[in-house]
């Protein structure tokens, strides 16, 4: 594992139990991390729907096409 991903898991986990429920065990907090990745996924692709609609050139970046649009 790397230390970035060691340090979110920690910064998490210490959020989660001060702050929302303090009795949490390993399996609760296992379950609330699935949760978030889940909503943090359809959010993110919500972002990236929102952003090639109202830019499609975004979407694009690398391919030739670019290329005629600038």
């Amino acid at each position: 594992m790397s230390l970035t991903l060691l340090l979110g898991m920690t910064s998490y986990i210490s959020i989660y139990r001060t702050y929302f429920c303090p009795n949490a065990t390993g399996d609760v907090i296992v379950r609330v991390s699935h949760y978030f990745i889940c909503f943090w996924a359809v959010w993110m692709g919500c972002w990236a729907t929102i952003v090639s609609v109202i830019h499609p050139t975004v979407s694009s970046i690398g391919s030739n096409s670019t290329a005629e649009h600038w």
